[in-house]
Parts: structure tokens; C-alpha cells; sequence
């Protein structure tokens, strides 16, 4: 589990999911929303828009740090 959680478990935890069909990532925002954590689902559809949001680049620039 991600420290940073432990300490603030009142703070949701920011996960990227990489998944290109809109139908799995309902059933991952379901499975998220169904969980005991509070997370925070950010979405792209490939490796290379995965990057570009890790790196913080392009339309990514504001984007939160996943944990």
C-alpha cells in the first residue's frame, strides 16, 4: 500500500489506467468505486499518452502524479 495513504487515509489515491476499450475501463471505474480505497481514476489509451502523462508533457502538463 502506498505510504503516503497510511498516513492520510482520508486523501484518494491517484491511479492511471492505460486501457483503450471505453467498456473495460467502466468495469474498472465500477470495481474502483466499489473498493474500500478512494481513488482517483485518470484514463489515457495507450503507452505512448501514458508517457506523455508520467513525463508531464503536452495536454498532460497539470496532471496529478499517479500513486
Amino acid at each position: 500500500m502506498n505510504p503516503r495513504y497510511a498516513l492520510h487515509p482520508d486523501q484518494s489515491l491517484s491511479v492511471l489506467l492505460v486501457e483503450d476499450d471505453p467498456g473495460d475501463v467502466l468495469i474498472a471505474r465500477e470495481a474502483l468505486a466499489a473498493g474500500r480505497l478512494s481513488t482517483d481514476l485518470h484514463v489515457v489509451s495507450d503507452g505512448e499518452e501514458a508517457m506523455s502523462y508520467l513525463r508531464k508533457a503536452d495536454q498532460f502538463a497539470d496532471a496529478t502524479r499517479p500513486d
